[in-house]
């Protein structure tokens, strides 16, 4: 496995969620596997944090939040959004968060209170800034953290935190709850592993056309989200409105 695979995995389920998001949603269960998948992107944040001004997505986050707006009203900020956020508050949040064990679970009090009204403001709510939480610290190691808690520890958290916001959001059963749940353990331990699934990415450098295709799409996750929301919502907009 290396990181562009489980990237592109992550991409595949995005895309098939989504369809049935847009168009089927009454089907809650064909939403499962993109509530599997998801953190690959939120907890991928705390792995890739910095200052680094990315021109494709604050245009793609403009024209997505543009189209939300004109197809379902509202003023509801974006998946990526979200990743432009925690992207860029992550490492003073954590540095506060890490004087001492009370800011760090007096902090995680406020955003979990915080979550259900949030949620309803960007995609994920502070939960994303939990989930980006545990790739820093897996990042960072115990030279930044110190001993407040272990990177394994903190998954375990996480993915239980995540598990209890996905139930409250969704109201999933409990089979597809433990569904879910299985899924989840798969995709955090992968993601506990990043560090080797990116040497992978590095190391392995596939010829066949299956192979740069998994790259490719693993590589341009953003990218590809940007094209096919805006392309559903165009969809789902001609029909509800100008086909009616």
């Amino acid at each position: 496995m290396s990181a562009s695979t489980l990237f592109a995995i992550a991409v595949i389920f995005m895309v098939f969620s989504h369809i049935f998001h847009y168009f089927l949603p009454d089907q809650l269960w064909l939403r499962i596997p993109d509530r599997i998948s998801v953190p690959v992107f939120l907890v991928g944040i705390g792995y890739n944090t910095g200052q680094r001004f990315q021109k494709t997505i604050f245009i793609g986050t403009a024209l997505v939040f543009l189209m939300a707006h004109i197809t379902f009203g509202g003023y509801f900020i974006n998946i990526l959004g979200t990743i432009l956020l925690v992207r860029y508050t992550i490492e003073p949040l954590a540095q506060f968060m890490f004087k001492n064990k009370i800011t760090f679970w007096g902090t995680h009090i406020v955003l979990l209170a915080l979550y259900p009204f949030s949620a309803d403001i960007f995609d994920y709510g502070t939960l994303a800034f939990i989930m980006a939480l545990a790739g820093w610290i897996n990042k960072n190691g115990e030279a930044v953290t110190g001993h407040i808690i272990k990177a394994s520890d903190y998954f375990i958290i996480a993915s239980a935190i995540y598990l209890v916001c996905m139930k409250i959001a969704f109201g999933f059963n409990m089979i597809e709850m433990a569904i879910i749940a299985a899924g989840l353990s798969l995709t955090m331990y992968l993601l506990y592993h990043m560090k080797t699934l990116l040497l992978n990415s590095i190391r392995h450098k596939p010829t066949d056309l299956i192979g740069r295709s998994i790259r490719f799409i693993g590589h341009k996750s953003l990218e590809i989200y940007i094209i096919h929301v805006l392309f559903f919502m165009g969809v789902l907009y001609y029909i509800e409105h100008i086909k009616a």
